[in-house]
């Protein structure tokens, strides 16, 4: 429902839908209206989405992802990266509504991501030497629990 395309390619000239929902609505719908009719489509999938759960709203990127021939990691992590789910949010809504969905699909891009990653293994050395002193064991593990996830 809400990874499937609904928010994006409804009004793109590259869909295929578009083009055959354009054609038919220019005929019985004036462009106004049809615009009008997305927006509160948007706006109710919008208010619907953020009305679910936290593992509803997980259900459909999952889908999404897995219904994919891309690696779901990757496509998660490019899609976290970028913001695309940025692109969901209608014009208009309040900011804090914006917010709550940002923060639930980063979230949830997330754990996809962490899911499909395979987990890092540091070797630890016993000392380290830097501009003449030299660090504990204690002192590098502390240090290199800041860069290991």
């Amino acid at each position: 429902m809400f990874w499937d395309g609904l928010f994006v390619w409804p009004c793109s000239e590259t869909s295929p839908r578009a083009a055959i929902a354009t054609r038919h609505s220019k005929e019985v719908y004036s462009e106004v209206a049809v615009h009008q009719a997305l927006l509160n489509c948007h706006e109710e999938l919008f208010e619907k989405f953020l009305e679910a759960s936290l593992e509803q709203q997980e259900r459909d990127p999952r889908l999404w992802l897995a219904g994919t021939d891309m690696p779901v990691g990757e496509v998660a992590s490019r899609r976290l990266e970028v913001e695309f789910y940025r692109l969901f949010a209608p014009l208009g809504a309040p900011r804090y509504l914006r917010d709550l969905l940002f923060s639930n699909l980063r979230a949830i891009l997330s754990l996809i991501v962490a899911e499909h990653t395979p987990a890092r293994t540091v070797a630890k050395p016993v000392s380290l030497c830097v501009r003449s002193s030299c660090l504990s064991r204690e002192s590098i593990q502390n240090l290199l629990s800041w860069f290991v996830i």
